[in-house]
């Protein structure tokens, strides 16, 4: 009875917490599933828990079925698998699908960028004290955040690209004088989401703020 009673809460929990989880970071899903950002910024906060949760409860599920023959083997194989995609999905898509290039974006001289780009390139341009840098659609819509150690105009500066809205944003990675270490996280509408790695904090592209 308490096997069976375990087995059902760990396939309930796993899969309820997997499907927010993928509903909410998954970025496609934003097609097809209402994402409101109020939730996305709560899975944001606590996307470590709710992989734990997905993936702990679907092992949990596993066993007792496969030991104890608890449940039914269909659905609790059937919904594992669901689980583990709609966790590892998200997982591998934010962490090695995008390109992170705050401090590590590679720029070229105009005569280089030539044979890199087509002469009708659509450009963003960025300035700041006369200092100036082109990012094109087709390359900054990847990493969707630009910048180099040694800043623009001697200011810690980075481009941010919303691909929904195609909204290129020089932004200044810092909040109360303190460097943000930001990682690309979602897009929500017309914002594009980012996160500090040294905080765990959300910050959004529009307001640049916590």
């Amino acid at each position: 009875m308490i096997i069976e009673l375990n087995h059902w809460v760990a396939l309930i929990a796993a899969t309820t917490v997997s499907f927010i989880y993928f509903r909410d970071l998954g970025d496609i899903t934003q097609a097809f599933l209402t994402v409101r950002r109020k939730g996305m910024i709560f899975a944001i906060r606590h996307e470590r828990l709710m992989i734990s949760v997905g993936l702990v409860g679907t092992i949990i599920t596993i066993l007792t079925v496969a030991k104890y023959d608890a449940g039914f083997k269909f659905l609790a194989y059937g919904l594992g698998v669901i689980n583990i995609f709609s966790v590892g999905f998200p997982y591998v898509w934010l962490y090695f699908g995008l390109r992170n290039q705050q401090d590590h974006a590679k720029y070229y001289s105009i005569v280089e960028a030539k044979d890199y780009l087509r002469s009708d390139e659509s450009v963003i341009v960025l300035e700041n004290k006369g200092e100036t840098r082109a990012h094109s659609d087709y390359f900054i819509k990847r990493p969707h955040l630009a910048g180099s150690p040694e800043g623009l105009g001697g200011e810690n500066i980075n481009m941010t690209y919303c691909c929904m809205t195609h909204l290129g944003h020089g932004y200044k990675p810092e909040i109360d004088g303190e460097k943000l270490d930001l990682e690309m996280v979602a897009q929500h509408g017309n914002n594009l989401i980012m996160r500090d790695k040294n905080t765990g904090e959300p910050v959004q592209q529009m307001y640049g703020t916590r």
